[in-house]
């Protein structure tokens, strides 16, 4: 075998690698269980938001949101799409509220099946969306 090629083969398996953590860490893997859409999303959705989920683990731009009356839609761009698949979540399986201790990601949207679950976003962004405590 080449370098160049053993090169690659270590490349993609640490790219695998990190994608499978990072859905793990942030909870989507868990979510996708009960929440996995197969559908079109039928509403407007904000693409490359930003939001802090669980402790600390940060969707910087590759976030998509969309809320409609019944359905809070979240998916990840492209190329960071592999092990998060969108999602689909009913409006009464989440719970808002405001963060205080968080200055810029201040609205926190909750899971109330998976209490351990949550991400914040900006309170601009949560305006766009519609959503309102």
């Amino acid at each position: 075998m080449s370098f160049e090629l053993i090169s690659l083969l270590i490349l993609i398996f640490f790219l695998l690698f990190i994608f499978f953590s990072f859905s793990m860490r942030s909870g989507w893997l868990k979510l996708s269980k009960k929440y996995k859409d197969r559908s079109e999303f039928d509403g407007v959705i904000i693409k490359n938001i930003s939001a802090k989920f669980v402790k600390n683990i940060y969707f910087n731009g590759i976030l998509n949101i969309g809320v409609n009356d019944k359905f809070l839609h979240l998916s990840i761009n492209p190329f960071f799409k592999l092990f998060t698949p969108s999602l689909l979540v009913p409006l009464e399986d989440l719970s808002l509220s405001i963060e205080k201790r968080n200055s810029i990601f201040k609205f926190k949207i909750k899971f109330k099946e998976s209490p351990d679950i949550f991400f914040c976003i900006t309170k601009r962004n949560a305006e766009n969306l519609g959503l309102e405590i």
